[in-house]
């Protein structure tokens, strides 16, 4: 396996597409909650499904026939070329990609490909199943902002801050404009403040800072304090009330304001416009946190420039921003479900199990484990049931497994123990309780109990092999076997010409 999860096959391994099962598989593809789109050889659209058709904002027949290049920019399109390269080589593999919208706004993907050959081994195009992670990723992009925030006020002035949240702010949302200022005691004057880096250098020539503006003369651009919440406008020109903008100040096509409040009382307002789509509630979001943490690092600077304690509030900041990485670091690291670790972490820690296990000269055992007939129970008892279900078994191998173990959510209903200085009759005792433990586990949703199986599949160092991929393998090899022996049962692998996975 390579970065993100590249694997590589052989041209001979690498199946085709019947035409005339073309049908069959179109209905399977629609089917599935994923995005599944198929290019040809000249990289033109010649399937999508309706998942991945609704992704992109498109209709379905807006995308047949196009070139695949049409739905993302110029870097992504670089990207994309190289990866259709490597298709053409037989490599199949898993990475993150950006497409564009069709409104403009980014589409975060994993998308897992596959070459599409014929039958005598000629690259004819390729499959490619697409999973949308934007929500994710814009999650991750709001907190490393907030961490970028907090690092850079420790050696920049409270005006300057305030600029680089605006900045931040601005390319989060693809915005062009911004503007923080404060709002005083009396809930009736605006204290002009700060705009945003590009604001100042290419659209507003007005002067203002450090002025003190009457609320009762101020547009719309104020509204979110007078109405006490954030407020989108998605026309600016249509809208009424747009007095009290100065002459040479930015052109305004769309804003968003929001308030900050401390207590009962706005402290604050924060506004950023011309985005060239529609503002959202994910806009909102966004700012909020940022403006928010930006104005706590303000009250402090405040305090600190009234009380000159410099040091005492640097020491507070950093200890705050040590917090923040430490979260930040743990979150990585961990299944938000599950609580259990995730597939980043194995990767960065299994080697090191290994490496230590070659020099001390002792054995590692992974079990990779599978709920049987998960997607069944899921389109039986919903998905919430099934997440209950993910959830027992994630308990029962914290409580199950030894401080030393890793146990890991390995991704969907798949997860994976590495147990270290172990051998192989201590390894298939310790797979058949917890298989037999989460048999008899019956959970309580919606009145109905609830219960399931497990397969499980065993490989070890040295072995099965004397890296982490070869040994996964191994145990993925063995979890085949156990799915084919009937399901709910244990295997170690031992036969190495054998190979095969299955889907529940």
């Amino acid at each position: 396996m390579g970065a993100n999860g590249e694997g590589l096959k052989k041209r001979s391994e690498i199946p085709t597409l019947p035409v005339m099962g073309m049908e069959k598989y179109k209905l399977i593809m629609e089917s599935t909650r994923e995005g599944v789109w198929i290019i040809d050889a000249e990289n033109k659209t010649d399937y999508v499904n309706q998942n991945m058709a609704n992704m992109l904002g498109y209709s379905i027949d807006e995308m047949l026939c196009y070139p695949l290049f049409d739905f993302m920019d110029e870097e992504g399109k670089t990207e994309a070329l190289k990866k259709i390269e490597r298709g053409k080589h037989g490599i199949r593999e898993q990475y993150d990609f950006r497409f564009v919208r069709k409104d403009g706004s980014d589409l975060w993907t994993i998308i897992e490909t596959s070459p599409i050959l014929d039958e005598h081994g000629n690259y004819i195009g390729a499959l490619a199943m697409v999973t949308d992670i934007t929500s994710r990723k814009w999650s991750e992009q709001v907190l490393r902002s907030r961490i970028k925030l907090a690092e850079y006020s420790l050696s920049h002035s409270l005006l300057e801050l305030l600029q680089a949240t605006l900045d931040e702010v601005e390319q989060l949302t693809k915005s062009e404009i911004g503007f923080f200022h404060f709002i005083e005691d009396d809930q009736e004057t605006v204290s002009l403040q700060n705009w945003s880096t590009r604001t100042l250098k290419e659209f507003c020539r007005a002067e203002g800072a450090g002025l003190h503006y009457p609320m009762d003369k101020a547009g719309i651009w104020v509204n979110c304090a007078r109405e006490h919440r954030p407020v989108i406008n998605n026309d600016y020109a249509s809208a009424a009330n747009q007095r009290g903008l100065p002459p040479g100040h930015a052109a305004v096509i769309r804003l968003l304001t929001i308030p900050i409040f401390r207590g009962e009382k706005i402290v604050a307002i924060f506004g950023t416009g011309n985005k060239p789509t529609n503002y959202n509630d994910q806009d909102i979001e966004a700012a909020l946190l940022l403006a928010d943490l930006t104005w706590e690092i303000a009250e402090r600077k405040i305090t600190e420039e009234k009380l000159k304690k410099a040091n005492k509030l640097l020491e507070e900041q950093i200890d705050e921003i040590k917090k923040l990485q430490e979260y930040l670091r743990e979150q990585a690291m961990r299944d938000a479900l599950t609580g259990l670790y995730n597939r980043h972490y194995l990767h960065e820690n299994m080697g090191r199990e290994i490496s230590r296990a070659g020099r001390e000269g002792k054995v590692v055992g992974v079990m990779m484990i599978d709920i049987d007939n998960f997607k069944h129970f899921n389109d039986t008892y919903g998905h919430q049931a099934g997440d209950e279900i993910l959830i027992a078994l994630g308990g029962l191998l914290n409580r199950v497994t030894r401080h030393e173990d890793i146990a890991c959510r390995y991704g969907g209903e798949e997860f994976i123990v590495i147990m270290s200085g172990t051998n192989i009759p201590s390894m298939e005792e310790r797979a058949n309780f917890i298989r037999e433990t989460f048999a008899s586990l019956h959970l309580l949703f919606e009145g109905k109990q609830l219960s399931a199986t497990l397969s499980i599949g065993i490989g070890f160092f040295p072995e099965h092999g004397e890296t982490m991929d070869k040994i996964i393998k191994a145990a993925d090899r063995a979890l085949y076997e156990a799915k084919q022996a009937g399901r709910n049962c244990a295997k170690i692998w031992h036969d190495a010409s054998k190979a095969g996975r299955v889907s529940e």
